[in-house]
């Protein structure tokens, strides 16, 4: 079963720009893309493959040589990598959803939906929201505003769709505690036919066109 499954993931991989590493030094990792890729010295990415999933910036894209240079965001990660293993290639929006789908350790509870009060902080002339029981961003000290039952609603991660008490269709869902303790949440629909699937069906072929410039199209 575990075998079928890996190999279904690798296949739903398939479609996606690869990056193979060639050197690793210190806290960088550099790579070849087996295409020219669309992003910026700094961007967010996620290189992925089976059950292997790994956050961080890129930098040093020459795209002559469609090399780049590939630092993780957790400094562990580095010994984890390897020199000659390929990768798949995802940006920092489609990578996000990818890991929720391909994650086996991620835990998802069903969960009807109910409104909660929400935080309202004031910081450095920026207004952060969080709904009761998330810890607001670090650098964000003392007491918060509270305004009740004002958080009426969540988003599903992948499709986007309302999930709220409020809402015929999604008065429920399925969520998952992030590293933040932030909840995330994914409607039914999305939960099984993508999550229980692992399928990337909801990136289709031009989602993944907007991330490539291939060099024939120069």
């Amino acid at each position: 079963m575990i075998k079928n499954l890996n190999n279904k993931i690798q296949k739903e991989l398939e479609r996606f720009p690869k990056f193979k590493i060639i050197k690793i030094d210190n806290m960088s990792c550099y790579g070849k893309f087996n295409c020219d890729l669309i992003y910026d010295d700094g961007d967010v990415g996620y290189l992925i493959n089976r059950n292997k999933f790994y956050e961080g910036k890129f930098f040093d894209l020459n795209r002559n040589s469609k090399q780049g240079r590939f630092v993780p965001i957790e400094d562990s990660v580095v010994g984890k990598i390897r020199i000659g293993e390929k990768y798949f290639y995802f940006d920092s929006y489609w990578g996000e959803r990818t890991v929720l789908v391909l994650d086996n350790n991620k835990q998802w509870h069903k969960k009807i939906f109910n409104a909660k009060d929400k935080i309202i902080f004031k910081s450095a002339g920026s207004i952060i929201v969080v709904p009761t029981g998330q810890e607001p961003p670090f650098s964000i000290r003392g007491k918060g505003k509270i305004v009740k039952n004002a958080w009426d609603h969540e988003h599903c991660a992948i499709c986007w769709e309302t999930i709220s008490d409020k809402t015929e269709k999604n008065k429920s869902g399925y969520i998952t505690i992030s590293k933040n303790k932030q909840e995330e949440w994914i409607c039914d629909n999305c939960y099984n036919s993508f999550v229980i699937t692992k399928s990337l069906a909801f990136i289709d072929d031009d989602i993944i066109r907007t991330q490539i410039k291939r060099l024939k199209n120069k």
